[in-house]
């Protein structure tokens, strides 16, 4: 089992979280099994990123096994918006 989570920036000036962070809504964290399940889960977690107009920057944390916010997991790999537009010009 592998873990997305989808952290954000906000641009709400009462936030006190100025760096990333990931919210608490479940919605924000999915934990898929196959290669298929991760690209869909992925795709997920961005048209949520641009359903919500107070996301100003996000990145997505891939993690081998379930995230807790307890645990000290290391990130196989980070998604972030730059690396995906990147992707996407060169394609």
């Amino acid at each position: 089992m592998y873990s997305i989570a989808l952290e954000v920036k906000s641009n709400d000036p009462q936030c006190r979280n100025t760096g990333f962070y990931n919210p608490a809504p479940s919605e924000y964290r999915k934990f898929p099994r196959t290669t298929n399940g991760i690209t869909k889960a992925v795709n997920q977690l961005i048209d949520l990123v641009y359903s919500k107009g107070w996301i100003i920057d996000w990145q997505l944390k891939v993690y081998e096994g379930k995230y807790e916010y307890w645990k000290s997991l290391e990130p196989i790999t980070v998604i972030t918006r730059e690396s995906l537009l990147e992707q996407e010009v060169s394609q």
